[in-house]
């Protein structure tokens, strides 16, 4: 039987992010509790059944007509969010979707309309790391953001939303429009420039016109054998730059595992969960799916030739 107390949820997608992820931190939240699934796949509904103790369902509109539900969340394919968000809101349920939420700008206004105000959330993490829990000292120089990611590592189910520019573009520019925004806070919306190699995306973003333009930070990410994150700046109270990395000591492994730190990035979705509980209590809703939907039609848009 799923638990008692917190709001009824129910989860559209039952992939590896929500087998790896979501699933703990849901177990162990007390704003939420799962009262459905959505999968079409047989077997992750059964394995998504059973993990939370829930009913399960096909499709969304059987979820809608069957059940009642105050939140839910969305961790479908990038194609499918807009179409099952929308039909979420339109039942005045509350929405936390995951990245990329929306593909178009279009999307995302429609989004946002059908939200009119209430709660709907991009489910962004990584301001919640405690890797990235900085003080900046000064006035931000130069910055940069590498993520790599190995789409196989995700399995048959989930690959194709991290395999080739669009799942890079989708999956990955997300996570740099996250940490941009809310570790470095720059306005990482508008980008001066953008190319793709077949490998790697590289984005850079200017300050200044003209002859006084100068380069201000570059997104990197591309696809390779691990995951990695590193996460470079200056600052004009500092000649050195800072840098923090996904990429653990053997020293800081030993200290994790003596402590016996849970995932990180459980932890981080726990800490979004508690938030988007938060919005809900509030009647609140963010700029993220907006501003980060910019980020991505502008990419886009410069690696088609535009100015």
């Amino acid at each position: 039987m799923a638990k008692a107390g917190g709001r009824a949820l129910l989860v559209c997608g039952a992939g590896r992010v929500v087998e790896k992820y979501y699933a703990e931190a849901l177990l162990r939240s007390p704003d939420f509790r799962v009262e459905g699934v959505v999968e079409t796949s047989g077997e992750r509904r059964r394995w998504a059944g059973e993990r939370f103790g829930a009913r399960t369902y096909d499709s969304v509109a059987e979820a809608l007509a069957r059940g009642s539900f105050a939140a839910g969340l969305v961790v479908t394919p990038p194609q499918a969010q807009h179409e099952i968000s929308l039909a979420l809101l339109a039942k005045g349920v509350a929405v936390l979707t995951e990245k990329p939420g929306a593909r178009t700008e279009a999307e995302a206004e429609q989004l946002l309309a059908a939200a009119n105000g209430a709660p709907l959330r991009l489910g962004l993490a990584r301001r919640y790391w405690r890797r990235y829990d900085v003080q900046l000292q000064g006035g931000l120089e130069s910055w940069s953001i590498e993520i790599e990611t190995d789409p196989e590592a995700w399995g048959h189910l989930d690959a194709s939303q991290s395999r080739g520019l669009d799942g890079l573009i989708d999956d990955l520019l997300p996570h740099a429009y996250d940490i941009a925004g809310q570790v470095l806070g720059c306005e990482a919306e508008n980008p001066a420039e953008a190319s793709w190699d077949g490998e790697t995306l590289r984005i850079g973003f200017r300050e200044g016109e003209g002859s006084g333009q100068r380069s201000r930070g570059a997104i990197s990410i591309s696809h390779g054998k691990q995951y990695r994150e590193r996460v470079i700046w200056t600052t004009a109270a500092g000649s050195r730059p800072v840098m923090i990395t996904s990429e653990k000591s053997v020293m800081s492994r030993l200290v994790d595992r003596l402590a016996r730190r849970e995932d990180e990035q459980v932890e981080a979705i726990g800490r979004l969960l508690a938030s988007f509980a938060k919005d809900i209590e509030a009647g609140e809703t963010n700029d993220d799916l907006r501003r980060c939907t910019k980020l991505i039609a502008r990419t886009r848009e410069l690696l088609a030739g535009g100015k």
